[in-house]
């Protein structure tokens, strides 16, 4: 499993709502599959998905902070 942390910040108010609605919008496009796991800033997905979701967030780098992490294994604990 890949695990991405992120965060969207922009020096513009306007510009933040422009890419926080463009990214969210794309982000729900991609059609991630029902195992797909989220809260505000961070996805959980299948390595199958790494590539994809690699160049779709490169496309926000300069409005983005990304952490990525591969993971073996995810427990919810509450």
């Amino acid at each position: 499993m890949i695990l991405y942390c992120f965060d969207l910040h922009s020096d513009n108010y306007n510009r933040y709502n422009t890419v926080k609605r463009r990214f969210y919008y794309e982000l729900r496009q991609m059609q991630l599959p029902e195992s797909f796991w989220n809260t505000k800033s961070v996805l959980c997905v299948d390595e199958t998905k790494e590539m994809a979701l690699d160049t779709f967030f490169s496309k926000y780098k300069d409005d983005l902070t990304l952490f990525k992490g591969k993971i073996d294994r995810l427990e919810k604990l509450y």
